[in-house]
């Protein structure tokens, strides 16, 4: 059995302008405060989390809109403490196959470009700084030797795939 886990937090204040609803309240209730949305700050503010992720295999990191800094920010956040924390192992994006290998390839140490690489993905939401130090991070988190993640994709994007 497969358990999936979504995190988001573009809801949240969506929700508290409903108050009194029933699942608005539970939301909000549920909810765990974090400290910062930039990676490299540690993890005891997400503590929280690893009750919520339990044995799951799969998690869900939604945003509430494409290109918002912070979501991606916190994006990356989420995923070094999934991998380094947690033990997860892949990181899936919208993206097509060869592009998103050709990346993968990167973050387990071939060369390359990453912002090339990105680039070459045919989803402009991607080309941002805040991807690219995630893909930077990866690249780091798999040279240091102890885990590994991996970069991969879930759907085509660019048109006529």
């Amino acid at each position: 059995m497969y358990k999936l886990v979504a995190l988001t937090s573009a809801l949240l204040p969506a929700m508290a302008a409903v108050a009194g609803d029933e699942r608005a309240d539970w939301a909000l209730e549920h909810a765990i405060a974090f400290d910062t949305v930039e990676a490299g700050h540690g993890f005891d503010d997400l503590a929280g989390l690893r009750e919520i992720i339990g044995d799951a295999r799969v998690v869900a990191l939604g945003e509430g809109t494409h290109g918002t800094r912070e979501f991606f920010q916190m994006k990356h956040r989420l995923t070094e403490f999934l991998a380094t924390e947690m033990g997860f192992t892949i990181f899936s994006i919208e993206a097509n196959m060869p592009e998103a290998y050709r990346l993968n390839d990167y973050v387990l140490g071939a060369d390359g470009d990453p912002a090339e690489l990105i680039a070459g993905m045919c989803f402009w939401t991607w080309r941002t700084e805040e991807v690219l130090e995630m893909v930077q991070w990866m690249r780091r988190f798999n040279g240091a030797g102890d885990h590994r993640i991996q970069f991969s994709w879930c759907v085509g994007c660019c048109p006529g795939t």
